[in-house]
């Protein structure tokens, strides 16, 4: 049995960080679980590893597809699942770190049939929120499934938006769906080490890294840098690349529809939305051990040590 070490939390808890100091310590390689350091030409904008912490130690699943491609749950449960081998195969041990919990769960085996999600589906529910507006969307659910409309808000349009595209992937309610049998991968065990920090000190860091992103940047290539390299490769402003939180902000800025500050305030107030939802749902994901990744930093050690005996 594969034993795995899955480092999660919310943007800018320091997973990286945290992931980068474990996979050194335990000679280790990474596994990125995460939707958008996936993409090649996204650096500032989305945490990844400095180049030197990518030099020292391997990482996976980090600038392997262009920024006009796309790629849904199952395609990474895939190719999470063949870099596991082969980080086995080298005797090291596997740490995956992100925050992506959908990510997660297609890789665990917990991803039921249509869950990966359906990019032409959601365009087309888009498409026909802005020609009947969000209510519209809120009473199409409640008809199709009820007991999903139930336990969502009016106006979460995101969510709403996910039980309608399983609806209409699947023909079967989400409420349904999410009933049915999964079962994780029997040839692995993993220890979920949860990162958490006070909501105060994570907005300073988030607002920490905005300023970083605009003012220095990666090997001083700052977002708008990024921004301005990919409009000259002539990509489409409507790929999903453009639509990562940062760079949808940074592209406003760039095209002088807002200014700098503007910029910085639109992505701080996007990324903490962004990370309110991830441990909205890290919350509901079973087993998950929270630690400070500086307080209980010896703690975090100790119990990896146990587990990877």
């Amino acid at each position: 049995m594969i034993k795995i070490v899955a480092v999660l939390g919310a943007t800018a808890a320091g997973k990286s960080s945290l992931g980068v100091d474990l996979a050194r310590r335990f000679t280790g390689e990474i596994i990125a679980c995460d939707s958008r350091q996936i993409y090649r030409g996204l650096e500032t904008g989305t945490g990844k590893a400095t180049p030197e912490e990518r030099k020292e130690i391997r990482h996976h699943l980090m600038d392997v597809i262009d920024p006009d491609e796309n790629i849904n749950a199952a395609c990474y449960r895939d190719l999470a699942r063949q870099a596991v081998r082969e980080i086995d195969g080298r005797e090291h041990r596997v740490f995956l770190v992100g925050g992506t919990g959908l990510y997660l769960r297609a890789f665990l085996g917990l991803l039921f049939p249509g869950g990966e999600g359906n990019r032409e589906i959601r365009d087309q529910i888009e498409e026909k929120r802005k020609k009947e507006g969000d209510g519209f969307l809120y009473q199409w659910l409640f008809l199709v499934d009820p007991e999903s409309a139930a336990q969502i808000h009016a106006h979460d349009i995101y969510r709403i938006t996910r039980a309608l595209e399983i609806y209409l992937t699947t023909g079967s309610p989400a409420s349904q769906m999410k009933k049915k049998n999964c079962f994780p991968d029997p040839d692995y065990q993993v220890l979920k080490v949860g990162l958490r920090r006070d909501p105060v000190e994570l907005l300073d860091r988030i607002s920490e890294r905005i300023e970083w992103m605009y003012e220095s940047g990666l090997e001083g290539r700052t977002i708008v840098d990024e921004v301005e390299g990919l409009l000259r490769n002539d990509y489409d402003l409507r790929i999903k690349a453009f639509s990562t939180i940062g760079y949808r902000e940074a592209v406003s800025f760039f095209h002088g529809e807002i200014n700098r500050e503007e910029a910085k305030e639109k992505t701080r107030r996007a990324t903490w939305g962004y990370a309110r939802r991830q441990m909205t749902w890290f919350r509901k994901e079973a087993g998950i051990r929270w630690f400070h990744p500086r307080l209980d930093a010896g703690e975090i050690i100790a119990q990896v040590e146990k587990f990877l005996e």
